[in-house]
Order: structure tokens, then C-alpha cells, then sequence
């Protein structure tokens, strides 16, 4: 899928009481953040389990 490129940044804002609660996910590259209580985005790193679930 492509996505329309802008000539200047665009500035998405949330407000919410529960920042951990939000994800972030980034449709291009796969790349994900969730929030944090000082109101920025921390990148969660992937992981995989194996059959018995252990990381």
C-alpha cells in the first residue's frame, strides 16, 4: 500500500489519562511504540517464542 507524502509535518496528538494503553504502528516499515507516561513513544523491540512459549 502507498501512502501520500506531504510537504511539511503533520503533528497527530493524544490525550489520555492511560499513555501505556496506546500503540503506535507504523504501516511502512512494521515498527511500533506504545506510550509512555512522560507523553513520548517508546519502540518495542520483536520477539519471538518458541513452541513451549518461552522468549
Amino acid at each position: 500500500m502507498e501512502y501520500k507524502v506531504f510537504n511539511e509535518p503533520v503533528v497527530l496528538n493524544i490525550k489520555t489519562k492511560r499513555p501505556e494503553k496506546w500503540l503506535l504502528v507504523d504501516r511502512e516499515t512494521g515498527q511500533i511504540y506504545q506510550g509512555n507516561p512522560n507523553g513520548y513513544w517508546d519502540r518495542l523491540e520483536p520477539y519471538k517464542k518458541d513452541q513451549d512459549g518461552n522468549i
